[in-house]
């Protein structure tokens, strides 16, 4: 039977965490986890953490998978932008004018 990888987030709010570690316990000793330590945003894998993204494409690519349990650093959050009129209009802002 092939091994199974589990990949969760711990503040997710759509999947609870909880949810993942009874997935594992359910699925057995052929399934390992892959856990991104304090985030909380859905869908952990597709560019924006390396590490979770490495042991996803690792699996694919050979069905190898990265143990038990393994933990990633969350993903870094985004820079906050500002809406202020005055940084909207500044030369190379990110946002277009208010209109």
């Amino acid at each position: 039977m092939p091994r199974t990888l589990v990949v969760a987030a711990e503040r997710d709010g759509a999947t609870p965490y909880a949810g993942a570690l009874e997935l594992q316990r359910r699925l057995g000793a052929g399934a390992s986890l892959v856990t991104e330590r304090g985030a909380g945003s859905h869908g952990a894998v597709g560019g924006r953490n390396g590490c979770v993204d490495r042991h996803v494409e690792r699996y694919l690519l050979t069905g190898a998978t990265p143990g038990w349990r393994v933990t990633c650093a969350p993903h870094p959050e985004p820079a906050p932008v500002s809406l202020d009129d005055r940084a909207a209009s500044a030369h190379g802002a990110l946002l277009p004018p208010v209109v």
